[in-house]
């Protein structure tokens, strides 16, 4: 027996143990989300609406709204449903695939259960500066803040002459493709010259400790952008251990440089096999071959075990009036405009 549908139910299964009011904000955003995502795609439903904390999606359109639905931060998982009148549910309506899901005088049919994306929907949270350095990582930790509700503002930093064009490009690459998770929402990103300042780190700090200088001065740069686009945090791909300036003592000293911002580590207990795993998922490992070193500066033989005090000498050399130079020489672009520039 074919069964005729109506729509498409969403679940936000994440907001069931919140308060009444904060689901409600959740689930208004989620439709807005909803909405944009199909408007992109260019895929027509007859109306979209809020049911007992789900979201129900009427169309006829059952495979395309369903596919794109599933990838909308948010949605934990959907069913094509059928709606039956609740006075008129009787059991020859039941069979052992069979689910139903009451809402006030009407009940939600259906027998199959698809997965969704999940997490909490895009603009939930506040905004985040998510460096991308086009490896492997950066774009994992933009990804799992970007599930968390936050809007990422992208920033790559262009170490020019220590690195060639290709990285930056890639890099940009990275953020589009990220940028397919987000809907309805303006999505920016910066490519912030690196070069001067690294520059001066050669001139004045100690050679083995060059890359923990590079990342002070990077996190220097991302706290001016996230003042600039009233951000609430810093995110970055580091892993600990994964290589000399992401020990911990290391990390420490690095993020010492800021004192306003919180840096966020998504990824900083995952190994490898994890980060591969969940870029094959979410479509960035293609770029994987293309990767290559963003820098030709690390030192052979890098410090694991940087002493503040001797950072904070070499900086007091150092002209640091070059991260303002930096930030105005800052290319913006607009990966993504937002739904009131559609």
């Amino acid at each position: 027996m074919t069964i005729e549908y109506d729509g498409i139910l969403l679940r936000c299964d994440e907001l069931d143990h919140w308060s009444t009011q904060i689901r409600n904000q959740a689930i208004i955003l989620l439709i807005e989300n909803v909405k944009s995502a199909l408007a992109d795609q260019s895929i027509s439903f007859k109306n979209i609406q809020s049911v007992c904390q789900k979201v129900f999606i009427e169309t006829n359109d059952i495979v395309e709204v369903a596919k794109t639905a599933s990838q909308v931060f948010g949605v934990s998982s959907m069913s094509p449903v059928s709606i039956i009148p609740k006075d008129e549910l009787s059991l020859s309506d039941s069979h052992d695939k069979t689910h139903f899901e009451e809402c006030d005088d009407k009940v939600f049919r259906s027998t199959e259960r698809l997965d969704g994306i999940g997490g909490l929907p895009t603009g939930f949270q506040g905004r985040a500066v998510c460096t991308i350095s086009g490896g492997l990582d950066s774009p994992i930790a933009a990804f799992k803040i970007m599930k968390r509700g936050c809007i990422p503002i992208f920033v790559h930093f262009d170490n020019f002459p220590f690195g060639d064009e290709s990285t930056k490009n890639l890099a940009i690459r990275q953020a589009r493709k990220l940028t397919e998770y987000i809907h309805g929402h303006e999505i920016k990103m910066y490519i912030v010259p690196h070069g001067d300042d690294l520059t001066e780190v050669l001139r004045h700090a100690p050679r083995k400790m060059t890359c923990v200088f590079c990342r002070r001065n990077m996190y220097r740069l991302a706290q001016e952008i996230a003042r600039i686009e009233d951000a609430d945090a810093i995110v970055t791909g580091e892993i600990i251990g994964e290589q000399a300036s992401q020990t911990t003592r290391n990390l420490l000293a690095e993020e010492s440089a800021v004192d306003d911002i919180p840096i966020i580590r998504p990824c900083i207990g995952d190994d490898k096999v994890e980060i591969e795993k969940m870029a094959r998922k979410i479509d960035t490992y293609k770029f994987a071959h293309e990767a290559v070193s963003c820098c030709s500066l690390p030192p052979k033989y890098p410090t694991v075990y940087a002493d503040i005090k001797k950072i904070k000498s070499a900086e007091s050399k150092m002209d640091m009036g070059l991260i303002a130079t930096e930030m105005a020489q800052a290319e913006v672009i607009i990966i993504q405009a937002g739904v009131k520039d559609h």
